[in-house]
């Protein structure tokens, strides 16, 4: 269920999936379900007037994003709050977004 998703940080590698919860590209945000490595994330990914965004309430994350495929800068900007592995999952997850 969902997209598959191949992450890998280092010489550590996992499989992620992408779940729409709902996707309104005419709104601008798309409601997921990141899981991976053990972790689930529920949140709101979107673009708004002043950029792209992420909320995960049940985690306390709300930050900006650089554009959804620049893994690196959304990873690093992420392991503020969530272990390398998680900020990891989350980037690959959100870089996959339009192809849901």
């Amino acid at each position: 269920m969902g997209l598959k998703i191949d992450c890998k940080r280092g010489e550590d590698s996992w499989v992620a999936r992408l779940i729409p919860q709902v996707v309104n590209h005419k709104k601008g945000y798309y409601e997921v379900c990141i899981i991976g490595r053990g972790s689930e994330f529920r949140g709101v990914i979107g673009v708004s007037s002043h950029g792209r965004y992420l909320c995960i309430p049940h985690w306390g994350i709300g930050c900006e994003l650089a554009a959804f495929t620049d893994i690196f800068w959304n990873s690093e900007r992420l392991s503020q709050y969530v272990s390398e592995v998680d900020a990891t999952t989350l980037a690959q997850g959100i870089a996959h977004l339009e192809e849901l």
